[in-house]
């Protein structure tokens, strides 16, 4: 504990398709439990430690030094960026490794279009900007299944069920019971 942990990182350059993660990803995925979900023990997963995490870690002795050779040096990003995919987070645009690693770099962006034209990501969009960095919009659903709904419904059982953050409210009511409709933005008892 209280080193940084990127002594023992790769010395050498990823081979093609390596997912990069940093270490609060790598708990979360460690913490679902779930051996189909990508772990940092998986073979074509790294970990690489952001500056800022480094000093956070060193400074406050979060976690011992993982395996070595799971680590991506911030010095080799550069030259293997081609070679991975990295979960992005708004803190890595001041990132120096990120940084330098940015030659043929695409944001794949898997939330809601919407939240681009928020005023909250207008930094963000002018980093892409100023980067020549395209984005893919590649909508991935954080919603739960018609089927899975159903299962917390019925273990609930709730006196009234109200439909948000949904297109198509209206279609509540075909598999649930107790639905009760309320418009966005207004005010209700509960």
């Amino acid at each position: 504990q209280g080193q940084l942990p990127v002594s023992g990182c790769i010395p050498g350059r990823l081979q093609d398709g390596f997912l990069l993660i940093d270490p609060y990803t790598a708990e979360i995925l460690n913490a679902t439990g779930h051996k189909s979900i990508p772990q940092l023990h998986w073979a074509k997963v790294r970990l690489y430690i952001p500056y800022r995490q480094q000093v956070k870690i060193k400074d406050r002795e979060l976690f011992k030094e993982p395996d070595g050779k799971k680590i991506v040096c911030q010095d080799k990003l550069p030259y293997q960026s081609n070679k991975f995919v990295m979960i992005f987070r708004y803190s890595n645009m001041w990132d120096k490794g990120v940084n330098k690693s940015l030659e043929k770099a695409v944001l794949s962006y898997s939330m809601w279009e919407g939240y681009l034209k928020d005023d909250s990501t207008k930094r963000v969009r002018d980093w892409l900007k100023n980067n020549n960095i395209p984005r893919k919009i590649i909508h991935t659903s954080g919603h739960a299944s018609v089927v899975d709904l159903k299962k917390f419904a019925e273990a609930l059982n709730p006196k009234r069920l109200v439909p948000i953050h949904t297109f198509e409210p209206e279609k509540y009511s075909e598999h649930f019971n107790n639905v009760e409709y309320q418009q966005d933005g207004q005010w209700w008892d509960v």
